[in-house]
């Protein structure tokens, strides 16, 4: 009988890896919606009578994207930090490494929770005309927009930050070696300073 080869320990996932590539693909996702496609849908959709419903599902799926891709980060990074401290650093400072290696993940969590339950219903639902008329930019869909672009730009900094602390180019990964197999060994301080 074959024994199967998945690994059952969350120790033996590549964690750095898979917080890495979520965090790439969430920068590529974000700037392309963010600098192609809403000014695309705002130059020329805002007239259009469909617009909102289309925003809603376009920027709902989105959400629900984002929403994975920070649980996949915020988990990882509470692996690397649970293996990490099973190497035996003194309780006073896991505990403030920790938090300060965890707080951008909860922020980068949080981000999509507010989209997918506050703003984007929100503002879907000032959009959506019961006669199905062109949509009118009022004052509160603009403070809306501001308050969506003011979380992009925090949550746009949040991942670059959580890149440049995980990646061992920039000197931040003082313990991370190639083993055997060509990946990088966990070892590692999230929270160095910068």
């Amino acid at each position: 009988m074959m024994r199967s080869k998945l690994v059952t320990t969350p120790e033996g996932l590549p964690w750095h890896q898979w917080v890495l590539l979520s965090l790439a693909s969430w920068l590529g996702a974000t700037l392309l919606l963010d600098f192609l496609v809403m000014p695309t849908l705002y130059s020329g959709g805002m007239t259009q009578s469909g617009f909102a419903s289309t925003g809603y599902a376009l920027f709902g799926a989105f959400n629900h994207v984002e929403l994975l891709l920070g649980a996949i980060v915020l988990t990882g990074l509470m692996a690397l930090i649970q293996a990490q401290s099973s190497q035996g650093i003194s309780a006073k400072h896991a505990e403030k490494s920790n938090w300060r290696a965890l707080w951008p993940a909860l922020v980068l969590f949080a981000i999509p929770l507010l989209y997918n339950y506050g703003l984007t219903p929100h503002m879907s639902a000032l959009g959506l005309p019961l006669a199905e008329t062109p949509v009118e930019s009022t004052l509160t869909m603009n403070a809306m927009h501001a308050a969506y672009w003011g979380l992009e730009m925090v949550k746009l900094s949040t991942i670059a930050l959580l890149i440049y602390r995980l990646s061992g180019r920039f000197g931040l990964d003082d313990g991370a070696q190639l083993d055997g197999a060509g990946g990088l060994n966990s070892r590692f301080d999230l929270a160095k300073p910068e």
